[in-house]
């Protein structure tokens, strides 16, 4: 089945939602057909969707509600593309209580193309006070698209909008062969934390299907997480990670960054927390050949404004270079935390636990670390 619905829009119930639609909810709707979007042209975005596809501009009153996507969403077309197995593009709408049950795919086989890849299990994209609450994503989710590609659990790309209490057991799989020089992000909830104020957040969420992403590219900006691949700007707090995330780059000397909780947070405006999480899945940052960009933590993989606190790590970390059971790389504080587990084939003990809890210390600080004994 394919849904042809207002301009590059594709969906299994409705294609769009404008911004006039006041007060109206979508509620207690099944798709069970396929949706697929193929060979489109590269001058306009592309958006996807198990139940609706686009919700133009901001819909603050709109509600989509106990809605379930059992149908493949898949697409192979060019330039900007937002994919989710429920909606694509989110602007300050909710959706509650939906779940997913179908695979969401890119396939293109190495292609290379222009513009942002946003795919999730439940929304490709989400802006200005979007919330999504209560939802549950049960499929893998995938990409083998050589663009930038921000890909998670519920969420690819996450903008000053709320997830909470949402839920990921799919796998998500990121991988690429051929060279490039994109930023990529795969994470078990969200896949980017984009915007600068701060306000993006994702509470008490829990992953347990595998973050595994393989990559070729030169950016400095690649990350694999269990909650979240990359943060930019917001807060992770009070979620638990289950799933093993690995992160490699195939080319020699780039950066590979994997956390439990969070692969990278590089924002520079210090307005990133990661707070009150939990990880119990394996860890493990990889590159072929040797890099001084590698790193791999049981909470975050690199770590360079975010302030960490309240985590606890019992998963195993594994990484050649920065290895720590709750931070790989550290720039900025890790405060009142549990490391447990262990760092390459390491057990930590309560003899040993403080020095293997951050990996490298580049001019950050740690204080109240406990020995993380389940």
């Amino acid at each position: 089945m394919t849904s042809l619905g207002l301009g590059n829009a594709v969906a299994g119930i409705t294609a769009s939602v404008m911004k006039t639609a006041v007060n109206t909810t979508i509620s207690n709707c099944t798709n069970a057909g396929e949706i697929r979007f193929d060979n489109a042209g590269t001058s306009a975005a592309h958006r996807i969707g198990g139940i609706v596809a686009y919700i133009v501009d901001s819909c603050p009153t709109l509600v989509i509600d106990n809605c379930t996507n059992k149908g493949t969403v898949v697409s192979n077309m060019n330039g900007n593309c937002f994919i989710g197995g429920i909606a694509d593009v989110i602007y300050a709408a909710a959706i509650r209580d939906c779940t997913n049950e179908a695979e969401v795919k890119f396939v293109q086989a190495n292609a290379a193309g222009a513009g942002y890849l946003c795919i999730g299990g439940i929304a490709g994209q989400t802006y200005s006070g979007a919330k999504v609450t209560g939802c549950a994503n049960r499929a893998a989710v995938s990409s083998d698209k050589l663009q930038v590609t921000r890909i998670g659990g519920i969420v690819g790309t996450h903008n000053a909008s709320t997830i909470d209490d949402c839920s990921n057991s799919g796998d998500i799989t990121l991988a690429y062969t051929a060279t490039a020089n994109n930023w990529e992000a795969a994470g078990g909830i969200v896949g980017f934390y984009d915007g600068t104020d701060g306000t993006a957040v994702t509470n008490g969420c829990t992953n347990s299907g595998k973050v595994w992403a393989t990559v070729n590219s030169s950016n400095a900006n690649i990350g694999a997480g269990g909650i979240a691949g990359i943060i930019k700007s917001g807060n992770a707090t009070n979620n638990t990670n289950d799933g093993a995330v690995w992160m490699h780059n195939a080319q020699a000397g780039k950066s590979s960054y994997a956390g439990g909780i969070v692969g990278y947070d590089y924002n520079t405006k210090d307005k990133s927390a990661v707070t009150g999480n939990v990880n119990n899945g394996a860890v493990q940052a990889t590159v072929e050949g040797t890099s001084a960009l590698l790193a791999a933590g049981g909470i975050i993989g690199r770590n360079d404004v975010g302030a960490v606190s309240g985590c606890r790590n019992f998963g195993a970390v594994a990484c050649a270079l920065h290895a720590g059971a709750l931070v790989g790389w550290n720039k900025k504080s890790v405060e009142d935390s549990a490391a447990g587990g262990s760092v390459n084939g390491t057990a930590l003990t309560g003899t040993n636990y403080a020095e293997l809890a951050v990996g490298f210390q580049d001019g950050g600080s740690s204080s109240g670390i406990t020995f993380g004994e389940k």
